[in-house]
């Protein structure tokens, strides 16, 4: 089929004019009456030949211009047109354009190439229906040919010019363009677009989904949370903490971290009913909406979810451990709003986290309260640390049962807060400045006012002549503690070994390799390092060995089963002969009978604090003990 390319002007090649033959006519003319002319003829005819001569000959000249000014514009024309048709042929698109009564009278390659059955099959010259009629029957059920015939009909028939997106039964996805043009013909453009349609897709995808995990992330878990309280049947909202997950990633490598990540959220997500959601909220955290569920039901849902997180994962070729703790929270019983809903779940979730991790806890309102309750501390416990009003510091002995003499006293934060007009448990005051981030701040504070006070008691008789503070993992993992500490010994004039920083072993066993450098430059000034609750459980040769410390604290729980309990005496035997082959001091707290004390001396522990030899009282009560029978 011989298809013509028309501009929208309908550009006009000039008719094949047969100047050759009238230009050789002229010519033979003009030299015709040149001859007459010089043949010496008679008169009349060399009369008549003299006036042709000139006008033949122009004749001729003007004939041959004019067919040479012909052709060259027909040269033009049709160069323009095979540029035309080569231009629109490298277009990345189809190009079609139909008459007023819809015949093909334009297209491109592209075209052609993507209806190609219909070319073969339909009878020349083809019309826009017959054409839609062959392609269509190619991708459609032959009920529905016909049908979608006409819709295209009627989409080409009321071409105005606006762009569409269109997807194709195949998949491909076209962006069109058809145009009626003023004398009726209809002009059009496709472009494939699936590629693009796909990449959009993926960014799409991506925005709203892990993609570590394929699961949906949190922009996409809150519009779902959003969508879900709308329903009038309820919601069960479930906050999941993975167990463990740290020391997997700090024993096997990231990658063992990322395919506990993906084990974990397959597990929640097939344990799912269609229509849940599950939510990768970021590093170790999960989220689960259940839809049409109460309270009882997601506290159901999630033991099930609990069971299949608590079993390990095979990953390289060993076990790595799982585990969950979860925080459930239900609508409308315990939160009307999205805020309100996570608030709930996160405090019950807290809950199983201060409790020991690896179990469930529902929202109650007692949770409510607690939270209330903290956010007031917290408030309270920053205004307080400004004016300095509330909080003080009680000391308690350290005595020598040897020579019932005091070798030390203990800072012990009091605080009692005006706010709510009680004294605060010192552990609830340490994790409310914890969780207010101001921790540091607070070390400092007592660190300040303990050196203040031995420098008071250096001038007293019978005054401790070491005082012991405890401080917070936050301020060991601050390198400036070493010279501010510098700073406040010298501020007040007391010596380096007047002074003992405790460690809480249980922190410090976590986050060993980040405090070392403070504690070698803590003992590189002369301050005394003490390892804090040892043998309450986490404790090990490796911590003590490798931490700078000149004194181990026994932990309360070793003392408490003195004399009687088999293993605490064993423990503190172990524990006694691991000091004394390091040159370590012990010194046991809670020490609260004559029959404990005992114990601790017959194993050579002789340095003792707790109710026995002195409660914590103010600094001005501090002195020693009553005169107690030498025990041992």
């Amino acid at each position: 089929m011989r298809v013509r390319w028309l501009s929208s002007g309908a550009t006009v090649v000039p008719p094949r004019l047969p100047m050759p033959g009238w230009l050789l006519v002229g010519l033979c003319l003009g030299l015709l009456a040149h001859d007459l002319a010089d043949a010496g003829t008679d008169d009349l005819l060399h009369a008549l030949a003299k006036p042709l001569l000139v006008p033949a000959l122009l004749a001729a000249g003007g004939l041959g211009v004019m067919w040479l000014a012909a052709h060259r514009r027909a040269v033009r024309a049709g160069a323009v047109n095979r540029l035309l048709r080569q231009s629109i042929d490298l277009l990345p698109c189809q190009f079609a354009a139909f008459d007023s009564e819809r015949r093909l009278i334009a297209c491109n390659d592209s075209y052609r190439g993507l209806h190609a059955h219909a070319f073969a099959a339909a009878p020349l010259p083809i019309t826009y229906p017959a054409l839609m009629r062959e392609t269509v029957r190619q991708t459609f059920p032959p009920e529905e040919v016909e049908a979608e015939v006409a819709r295209r009909v009627a989409a080409h028939d009321t071409a105005d010019g606006t762009p569409f997106e269109r997807q194709y039964p195949d998949g491909r996805w076209m962006h069109i363009v058809k145009k009626r043009l003023p004398g009726g013909e209809v002009a059009g453009f496709a472009l494939d677009i699936s590629a693009l349609k796909a990449a959009q897709q993926q960014v799409d995808f991506m925005a709203r989904h892990d993609p570590l995990t394929g699961l949906a992330n949190r922009a996409a878990f809150t519009a779902a949370l959003e969508a879900a309280l709308r329903r009038p049947d309820g919601v069960g909202l479930m906050l999941i903490d993975l167990d463990h997950f740290k020391s997997v990633n700090d024993r096997h490598g990231h990658a063992a971290g990322d395919a506990l990540l993906r084990a974990a959220g397959q597990r929640i997500a097939a344990a799912l009913r269609p229509g849940d959601t599950v939510a990768r909220m970021g590093g170790d955290e999960f989220a689960v909406i259940a839809l049409g569920v109460g309270a009882e039901r997601a506290v159901a849902l999630a033991e099930r979810l609990l069971a299949e997180l608590c079993r390990p994962v095979a990953y390289a070729g060993c076990m790595l451990p799982l585990g969950a703790s979860m925080g459930v929270a239900a609508a409308p019983a315990h939160a009307s709003d999205a805020e309100a809903l996570q608030r709930a779940a996160d405090l019950a979730l807290y809950a199983v986290k201060r409790g020991g991790r690896g179990g469930i806890a529902s929202f109650s309102r007692e949770l409510a309260v607690r939270e209330m309750r903290g956010s007031w501390l917290r408030a309270a416990l920053a205004e307080t640390l400004e004016t300095g009003a509330g909080l003080h510091l009680a000391w308690q002995a350290q005595h020598d049962l040897r020579d019932r003499r005091m070798v030390g006293a203990e800072a012990l934060l009091r605080w009692h807060c005006a706010a709510l007009d009680a004294t605060i448990d010192p552990q609830e005051a340490l994790a409310t400045a914890a969780a207010s981030g101001i921790s540091m701040k607070l070390d400092a504070m007592v660190i300040e006012q303990a050196v203040a006070q031995a420098a008071r008691w250096q001038a007293t008789p019978g005054a401790p002549p070491r005082v012991a503070v405890n401080v917070t993992i936050a301020s060991l993992r601050d390198a400036e503690l070493p010279s501010r500490v510098a700073m406040m010994l010298t501020r007040h004039g007391v010596r380096s070994d007047q002074l003992e920083i405790e460690i809480p072993e249980s922190l410090a066993t976590r986050d060993l390799d980040a405090i070392l450098p403070t504690l070698e430059a803590l003992r590189g000034l002369g301050v005394r390092l003490a390892l804090d609750d040892f043998g309450g459980g986490r404790s090990s040769l490796a911590h003590a060995l490798r931490l700078p410390v000149s004194r181990l604290k026994l932990d309360r729980s070793v003392v408490a089963g003195l004399p009687g309990a088999a293993k605490s005496r064993a423990l503190l035997r172990a524990i006694t002969a691991l000091a004394r082959s390091m040159e370590i001091e012990v010194l046991a707290e809670g020490v609260e009978t004559e029959a404990q004390a005992f114990a601790l001396r017959r194993e050579g522990v002789s340095v003792v604090q707790g109710y026995l030899v002195g409660r914590p009282v103010p600094a001005d009560q501090l002195c020693d003990p009553p005169r107690m029978a030498r025990v041992g």
